[in-house]
């Protein structure tokens, strides 16, 4: 996430589990990478990474200044919109640390609820406006109980136009691995409150990167009104 200000994003990541290890890292003597973002080169860009032990990669926290910004305010239907969706342990303490740093709650009940199979889990905004899902199952894997600290999974939601044209260029052109087609629209009533809405319908297509496994869910939405 791109975020206005590095301290606070990294105190909301870190209420979740995301652990944070130094200093933040800066990319004033780095023109390559200011270049690489299309930034004028009198801009300041530092970014800072958080871990959590239990899984690979991590949550790179990207905070740009002495530019002109232009803040985006998206709804998690529109298409742009993104979510990073966190398997926790143990929700409800992670919760009321957001609420106590003051975060955003976009469900509609501004509480966790109960989903079908898939477990509790309640959407919030960091202090930037980006998605964040914190789910927690019924029942952890083996590999997830056995697991040190809060966070025990991620995977990131793209909100798009249409899933069909999006799966064809993230399969095709990308090489992302299919794990599940493109299903029929549906409207489950606990999953549109958890997302904030209170009519509409979704869809969504399932893939994963080959190399590290880490799985993107693309979803579309009707019925309901969206922004690009």
């Amino acid at each position: 996430p791109i975020v206005a200000d590095l301290e606070k994003a990294i105190a909301f990541y870190g209420a979740i589990g995301f652990q944070f290890q130094g200093e933040p890292s800066s990319a004033d003597a780095n023109p390559q990478l200011r270049a690489m973002f299309g930034l004028p080169d009198d801009a300041r860009l530092r970014y800072q990474i958080g871990r959590a032990p239990s899984i690979a990669g991590g949550v790179e926290i990207i905070e740009v200044s002495k530019v002109k910004l232009e803040p985006v305010a998206r709804s998690v239907q529109d298409p742009g919109a993104i979510t990073l969706v966190a398997t926790v342990r143990d929700l409800d303490g992670a919760f009321a640390r957001l609420k106590q740093l003051g975060a955003p709650v976009v469900t509609r009940s501004k509480t966790p609820i109960k989903v079908g199979t898939v477990g509790r889990m309640v959407l919030v905004q960091d202090p930037a406006g980006h998605f964040i899902e914190l789910v927690q199952p019924e029942k952890l894997t083996e590999d997830q109980a056995g697991a040190t600290g809060n966070v025990v999974g991620v995977r990131v939601r793209f909100t798009v136009r249409d899933v069909e044209g999006a799966l064809k260029l993230y399969r095709d052109a990308l090489g992302f691995h299919v794990l599940a087609a493109v299903g029929q629209y549906g409207g489950d009533a606990a999953v549109l409150e958890a997302l904030g809405l209170s009519s509409g319908q979704y869809r969504v297509g399932q893939l994963q990167v080959p190399t590290s496994g880490l799985q993107f869910t693309l979803i579309d939405f009707k019925g309901v009104e969206r922004k690009t």
